[in-house]
């Protein structure tokens, strides 16, 4: 069997996702920071759309989704940030060890994407590490330290960060900053 990069979801990372799920394009223009925003793939995620749709979802083994995009959200995993939103429509959950012991959640979804995803948190160097057996998902963070800012822009990811990603990211709910940002 073969890694997910050689499946049929190679190349589909992020295909519309700025208007499929977070509502908002990326730009092609050059960001603050003098880099360049990629655009994202054609909802077909450049594969030929005659190419053959696999039988299950290489994710979960289900029927649907089956030429869904990659989508990986952080998602908060502390108290303070409870209830979260989203993750239960996510294919894969991974967990993820911080500073000071704690966790969050790199949440994927390809089969179904959730209306409402969060609360959303910063990005790590181990999401660098997970990522790239997606082939190019889109990656939705709410913002990373600045030394790592050449790391996201060099990896096989679409930013649909924060800083990228528009009105598609919103506060709610009670609690107040950081836990309360959502996609």
């Amino acid at each position: 069997m073969g890694n997910a990069r050689e499946t049929p979801l190679r190349g589909r990372a992020a295909a519309g996702l700025g208007a499929l799920v977070l509502g908002a394009a990326l730009s092609a223009c050059s960001g603050s920071d003098g880099s360049k925003r990629a655009e994202p793939p054609d909802a077909s995620g450049g594969q030929d759309p005659g190419a053959a749709v696999p039988a299950t979802h290489p994710f979960n083994g289900g029927k649907t989704g089956l030429r869904g995009p990659v989508l990986a959200v952080k998602i908060e995993n502390t108290r303070p940030a409870m209830p979260q939103s989203g993750v239960s429509a996510a294919d894969i959950v991974y967990v993820e060890q911080v500073e000071g012991g704690e966790t969050r959640l790199m949440a994927v979804f390809s089969s179904k994407l959730p209306r409402r995803v969060g609360p959303v948190r910063s990005a790590r160097i181990s999401d660098l590490h997970i990522l790239p057996q997606f082939g190019r998902p889109a990656f939705a963070f709410s913002g990373v330290q600045s030394k790592m800012k050449k790391h996201i822009r060099a990896a096989p990811v679409y930013d649909i960060s924060q800083d990228n990603g528009g009105s598609a990211y919103f506060r709610a709910g009670p609690h107040p900053i950081p836990y309360n940002l959502y996609a």
